[in-house]
């Protein structure tokens, strides 16, 4: 019955001995070192494009007629001579009176010139234009190593050190 126990623990040892080894050399086949001879930062280039306004007051002229007192009362006088031979025969002097001002107002603006004159006033005008923006975002590395005598080259995300793991599967294809 010794024995027995002693045969177990032996065979115990052994294939736990033996599963180390053997894990410990299927790591080394399928993991595999390559030496980086380049790293090449990749950049991509991001463009935003944001619309700002921009608004300013401005005073702006306008041309004015101004109203000579010399005229409206030339026209009144005119205007109350009209009317009144146009309502004679009606009898409403009044109305007249106001339709005749107004033709003469108008006859006496036309017989001199007006004065004219320039009002100010403040406009405010606003014109919308965008705001580009360009980024650089580092996007990975162009990476070329070397990997038992012959030159190949990958991306990688993150910046390598000097040496870059390759498994079984990177070395076949």
């Amino acid at each position: 019955m010794n024995r027995k126990i002693l045969t177990t623990v032996f065979t115990l040892l052994t294939l736990s001995c033996s599963a180390t080894t053997f894990a410990h050399g299927r790591y080394e086949r399928e993991h595999d070192r390559a030496v980086v001879t380049a790293v090449t930062p990749v950049f991509d280039t991001l463009r935003t494009s944001t619309p700002v306004q921009r608004c300013w007051t401005e005073s702006v002229g306008v041309e004015t007629r101004i109203a000579n007192p010399h005229d409206t009362l030339v026209g009144a006088l005119v205007g109350g001579v009209i009317g009144s031979q146009v309502s004679r025969g009606s009898g409403n002097r009044t109305a007249g009176a106001l339709i005749g001002s107004a033709i003469g107002m108008s006859v006496a603006s036309d017989l001199r010139p007006a004065a004219r004159g320039v009002s100010y006033r403040d406009v405010e005008h606003c014109e919308t234009h965008e705001s580009v923006r360009r980024e650089r975002v580092l996007r990975g590395y162009d990476v070329d190593y070397v990997y038992r005598g012959r030159h190949y080259s990958t991306f990688m995300r993150e910046r390598p050190g000097r040496f870059i793991d390759l498994d079984r599967q990177h070395r076949f294809h």
